[in-house]
Parts: structure tokens; C-alpha cells; sequence
């Protein structure tokens, strides 16, 4: 249990990071909200994460554990990006 809690632990803050250089990429190319850049930056590593680190993550863990761990990190980065981004009052 403790392994898995680590890896979505691990999960989300990858994701959020990389997530978040890629949204400030997004805005600096493209005129776009914040919330709209988030999900461009974090959907993107979301998805190819399981392809690119599920082999080097737990040799024992199957692709559809690695699949589901990286997605649930995705929806708990998109959370952290969301939740401590600055927003206006206005």
C-alpha cells in the first residue's frame, strides 16, 4: 500500500511540474487562459507518461497499474495547478 500511495505521491508531483513548464510555455506561445493552459500541459504528460516511464517506475508492476497510477497523478496535479494558481478577484 505504501508503494502505491508513493508512486501517485511521486505521480502528481512530476506531473504538476512538468505540467506547469509546459502551461507557461502554452501561455507565452498562445493567448490562452491559465486553466486552459493547465490542461494543455498536463493532459499531454498525463497520457504519455505510462509509455515513457512505466517499464523504469516498479519492474513488477503491470502497464495497466502504471496507466491508472499516472492518470490519478494527472487528475491530482490538475488539482495542485488549480488549486494554488493566482486568480483575480474581479
Amino acid at each position: 500500500m505504501a508503494e502505491l500511495i508513493g508512486a501517485i505521491v511521486g505521480a502528481t508531483l512530476g506531473i504538476a511540474l512538468l505540467g506547469a513548464l509546459l502551461a507557461w510555455v502554452a501561455r507565452r506561445i498562445f493567448p490562452m487562459p491559465r486553466l486552459a493552459s493547465y490542461l494543455v500541459g498536463v493532459v499531454p504528460v498525463a497520457v504519455l507518461a505510462p509509455f515513457l516511464l512505466a517499464s523504469s517506475s516498479s519492474p513488477q508492476r503491470e502497464f495497466s497499474d502504471s496507466v491508472l497510477i499516472y492518470l490519478i497523478g494527472g487528475f491530482l496535479a490538475f488539482a495542485v495547478l488549480y488549486l494554488t494558481s493566482r486568480r483575480s478577484n474581479a
